[in-house]
């Protein structure tokens, strides 16, 4: 899936980054600074983000691989209401 339209203005402008993860104990949430996807890389079909720490993280990847994250912005024009 490529990062683009809006999806790459808001990666640009945001200020935090959640993601959520599954485990054995149900959703983990996690969140970082946009500041950081934006200086490690917004690629074109990825985004970089430092995890140290983030233990839970990394093992319940190491199970499951789907994420969820949350950008968000008001400086971008939505397409929904």
């Amino acid at each position: 899936m490529k990062i683009e339209g809006n999806c790459r203005e808001v990666c640009e402008a945001t200020e935090f980054v959640a993601m959520v993860t599954a485990g054995d104990d149900g959703p983990h949430l996690v969140g970082n600074w946009g500041d950081y996807m934006r200086a490690l890389g917004v690629e074109e079909d990825r985004i970089v983000l430092p995890a140290g720490r983030y233990h839970t993280t990394e093992r319940n990847l190491g199970k499951n691989s789907r994420i969820q994250l949350m950008v968000a912005s008001r400086s971008v024009q939505g397409t929904r209401s």
